[in-house]
């Protein structure tokens, strides 16, 4: 059996974000590997046939598996805690979360070759910006809460990656 062509992992598919990109992709042509903790409970395992549930980074070596049957070479990154109010409350949580699993992850990408991955950042890392406009030319980030601080950690943990070894990266700061 031949390995299916143009497949993109995306982690957190079962999220908000991650779903509308995995149907974007399916919808041009790709073919969607979603993997995430609660797949089963979404509806996205009704519409995407590739969906893996799994535990980042407790099951990371389930995607050696899955980069090689489905010969991946990109990783769409939306799996994170996301909640500005209980990243104050539980910073340990977040940090936890989005940043441990995020290095972890990008071990294991780094280990199986991938080396083009697009982040879910968050606006959230450029804080209270002096004039009200967040620039993506901005050097002076100042997140004020810790989920701002999580992505704004993995972000530099992917120009870190991208210097060390060779892994390219985009990270979009989304607004709400």
């Amino acid at each position: 059996i031949s390995p299916i062509k143009k497949s993109i992992l995306i982690t957190g598919g079962a999220g908000y974000i991650g779903s509308y990109i995995a149907k974007y992709l399916q919808q041009n042509g790709y073919t969607p590997v979603v993997v995430g903790r609660s797949i089963r409970h979404s509806p996205i395992s009704n519409l995407i046939n590739d969906c893996f549930e799994m535990d980042l980074p407790k099951d990371n070596h389930l995607l050696d598996d899955i980069v090689k049957r489905y010969d991946i070479d990109t990783c769409i990154h939306t799996a994170s805690s996301k909640s500005i109010l209980d990243s104050m409350a539980h910073p340990d949580q977040y940090y936890k979360n989005n940043v441990v699993m995020t290095l972890q992850l990008l071990n294991k990408l780094n280990e199986l070759g991938i080396k083009k991955v697009i982040f879910d950042s968050s606006a959230s890392v450029y804080g209270d910006p002096k004039d009200g406009i967040c620039r993506d030319t901005d050097t002076a980030l100042q997140p004020i809460n810790t989920y701002g601080q999580t992505k704004l950690m993995c972000e530099r943990i992917l120009k870190d990656y991208h210097r060390a070894y060779n892994m390219m990266s985009v990270s979009f700061r989304m607004f709400n």
